[in-house]
């Protein structure tokens, strides 16, 4: 009886082979010939799974979404609390270990390759995918436990979150001596903490133009500066005041020179 293959074994096998030349040599040193090298094959027996080196990189970079993904779901809840288990998954995409290091690497390496390299666009945006649906089922979990604000919106909360942990991935694997491991966590926390003060989906606190601008105070409460603060700021002419305040994200606080960020209301 001829021997079975399991094709789609050699062809993750493949696609980890892949990942080793990425993360050691970069994209441009991961050639069907240094690949085959690295997985023990011949030339000839990869073409039988992929027929040049950007369709290899393509199932490569789904491969490791894939993994990714996968390892999400395993990930265990925290302490049964939902935004703990949230907390685990954004954790586990860390590079906080060799292992997770190297995929970051590879992630790194095929992502700015994307960006000018149609063939693997469609290969990002399925890793993108792969990674925030956890985030967004996970989010929304939350919301359903009554552990995050009922009022917030979970798909773009789910991408801020995504947009947070790929800077923090980039700097945990490119300057780890200038953003360590606990800042990178205390970042999370911080963030993950702020889904229960303020609603993403909340408009600016704008209101009619003219009108007294508001402030954000140091607990994240919004309200109407007095008068003589709004004449300071441009009197009677709302124009003046209107481009001398600056727009602050709702429930923020003070800005980085203590003093409150304020917007008017139109």
């Amino acid at each position: 009886m001829p021997k079975q293959v399991d094709h789609d074994t050699r062809r993750r096998e493949l696609a980890e082979a892949a990942c080793a030349v990425v993360a050691r040599d970069g994209v441009d040193g991961a050639s069907l010939r240094s690949v085959a090298t690295a997985a023990g094959w011949s030339v000839g027996s990869i073409r039988h799974y992929f027929t040049s080196k950007a369709d290899l990189l393509s199932f490569a970079l789904q491969y490791v979404g894939e993994r990714i993904e996968e390892r999400i779901e395993a990930s265990p809840g925290g302490d049964g609390s939902a935004l703990a288990g949230l907390r685990t998954a954004v954790v586990e995409m860390l590079p906080l270990d060799p292992v997770r290091r190297r995929e970051a690497m590879v992630w790194l390496a095929f992502v700015a390759r994307a960006g000018v390299e149609p063939g693997l666009a469609g290969a990002a945006e399925q890793v993108w995918r792969a990674i925030n649906r956890p985030l967004t089922r996970r989010l929304q979990d939350a919301v359903d436990r009554g552990e995050v604000a009922p009022d917030i919106a979970v798909a773009r909360a789910a991408r801020a979150l995504q947009a947070l942990l790929d800077g923090l991935v980039v700097h945990l694997a490119t300057t780890p001596a200038l953003v360590t491991v606990e800042d990178a966590l205390a970042t999370v926390d911080d963030h993950l903490a702020s889904l229960n003060r303020a609603p993403v989906n909340s408009p600016t606190q704008i209101g009619q133009r003219g009108q007294r601008p508001w402030s954000a105070t140091n607990d994240g409460e919004v309200e109407a500066i007095d008068d003589d603060v709004w004449a300071g700021e441009g009197g009677d002419d709302p124009d003046a005041a209107m481009s001398s305040a600056q727009p602050p994200e709702h429930g923020s606080g003070p800005t980085a020179a203590g003093q409150p960020t304020t917007t008017p209301r139109r």
